[in-house]
């Protein structure tokens, strides 16, 4: 149960992001954003997403062609997290600070799990 990398990631992502959003709305809540809820349930929908991507893709591709694979889908979710910010900050105007603080807090968690992830996933590999 637990070596399995995408269930821990949604344990594990479910928990930090509880706990973000906890200490947010009671310790900060200036950096609390009304869409935080939606925020972590979309960064983690997508992150379980790329993990179970990556761990199918490993296992058919050569190291070198995994690791630049997995280092595209970070570069492309990077942009994609500096596009959604942007545009937000742009387009709605509304309570700016509190929604980059979120988002990046959010996407930093699911980042350090996500390279978790994959190191575990190279290491069940490597034990084959």
């Amino acid at each position: 149960m637990w070596r399995n990398p995408v269930f821990s990631l949604l344990v594990f992502g479910v928990i930090g992001c509880s706990a973000i959003g906890w200490t947010l709305a009671e310790w900060l809540p200036a950096f609390y954003h009304k869409s935080f809820p939606i925020i972590s349930l979309v960064l983690l929908t997508g992150e379980t997403a790329v993990v179970a991507f990556v761990q199918k893709a490993v296992r058919r591709l050569d190291g070198k062609k995994a690791a630049l694979l997995y280092l595209s889908i970070m570069v492309v979710k990077m942009l994609l997290v500096l596009f959604v910010t942007a545009f937000y900050a742009l387009v709605i105007k509304e309570n700016t600070r509190a929604f980059a603080m979120s988002l990046i807090l959010v996407f930093m968690l699911f980042l350090a799990l996500e390279a978790w992830a994959c190191v575990r996933i190279e290491k069940n590999l490597k034990n084959k």
